[in-house]
């Protein structure tokens, strides 16, 4: 005890790392990390608060501590490791453009780098030097949701918010996940559990007070959250592992169809004729020795496959998509009955 009250500018430093760490901090709790009695902890957040920074304080059995937001961000306090990874993270902000601006990414690390001790600075560099990052999201997402979200997630406070739902007919499961074509504007009630990055978009796990159960949501559809001050128990999330089991539903609902296109025609023909639509070709060589093209071809719908072979002018078959096949010979159907021809008896079939 003695030890710890001995240099209180060590003391208010370490404080002031406590304060920020955390949103509620009970008195006696926080006496107990600094290694100091109560008396003491009050001259410490008043030294606090003589420097600039704005503590409040709840009185009572339960009262505590809690650091206020201001106008102006006060200095705070980074371990090196925590200097690191921010460091790290706004580099690869500033790539992706993930949540914002990328030039709002770029301009912080600046700010950020110019104050970083030289052995964290080096780590950093380091760390970016040999790290490649290959998924961008596909829609960036606004600070400043993600940072209500997260707090939401954090203090587990009950959100009022805007969500533009999906209803397209090939998801049936869209107001769950927020995929497919956006629709209608509404109003949710949801008690936030956890922000979870997957694939190329960020989603929020959320209990839905109003659907009396878990809803995946895309954070670039949600609009005005809005803190309600309530707060609530945690509940546990399916299985545990929040990243798991939003990764599975959004895997589920997104099953990728993958097909091989075997064209018969040389592989820089193909590429010639194919070059700005489609890439990943390969040369092969038929049973008869002629040559040939393989193309994979995958997504998650179908439809979409069937409609990138309207590019191809040679002859080809599907190798390996049943699913695929089916939708052709439907699809061959369809057109021939548009153009007045029904199809020849007998004649072949892709991939048969």
């Amino acid at each position: 005890m003695e030890d710890a009250e001995a240099d209180p500018t060590a003391r208010t430093l370490r404080l002031l790392e406590l304060m920020t760490a955390r949103r509620f901090w009970p008195g006696a709790e926080l006496a107990d990390r600094l290694g100091v009695a109560e008396r003491t902890l009050r001259r410490d957040i008043e030294r606090l608060r003589t420097l600039g920074y704005r503590v409040g304080a709840v009185r009572g059995r339960h009262g505590g501590y809690r650091l206020r937001a201001d106008g102006a961000l006060p200095p705070l306090v980074f371990t090196g490791d925590e200097a690191v990874l921010i460091s790290t993270a706004l580099a690869q902000a500033a790539r992706s453009g993930a949540i914002g601006d990328s030039e709002l990414a770029q301009n912080a690390l600046a700010k950020f780098e110019t104050v970083l001790p030289s052995a964290a600075a080096t780590r950093a560099r380091a760390i970016r030097s040999a790290a490649s990052f290959t998924v961008t999201p596909s829609e960036p997402v606004d600070p400043g949701v993600v940072a209500v979200l997260a707090m939401a997630c954090r203090d587990r406070e009950r959100l009022r918010l805007r969500y533009s739902a999906a209803t397209a007919p090939a998801d049936p499961d869209a107001d769950r996940t927020g995929h497919g074509a956006p629709a209608h504007d509404e109003g949710r009630r949801v008690e936030p559990a956890r922000l979870v990055a997957h694939g190329r978009r960020w989603y929020l796990l959320a209990w839905d007070l109003d659907r009396d159960d878990w809803r995946t949501f895309r954070v670039d559809r949600i609009r005005r959250p809005e803190p309600t001050g309530v707060r609530f128990a945690g509940r546990p999330v399916p299985g545990g592992d929040a990243a798991a089991y939003v990764a599975d539903r959004i895997d589920r609902l997104q099953r990728v169809h993958a097909a091989t296109i075997l064209i018969h025609a040389p592989l820089a023909e193909v590429e010639e004729h194919m070059r700005g639509y489609a890439e990943g070709f390969r040369a092969v060589r038929t049973a008869d020795g002629a040559e040939a093209t393989e193309w994979p071809i995958a997504d998650v719908r179908v439809e979409v496959l069937a409609s990138c072979l309207v590019w191809l002018t040679w002859p080809f078959e599907v190798l390996d998509s049943p699913e695929l096949v089916d939708l052709l010979r439907a699809c061959a159907r369809r057109f021939a009955a548009a153009s007045g021809s029904p199809p020849t008896e007998g004649a072949r079939s892709p991939g048969a």
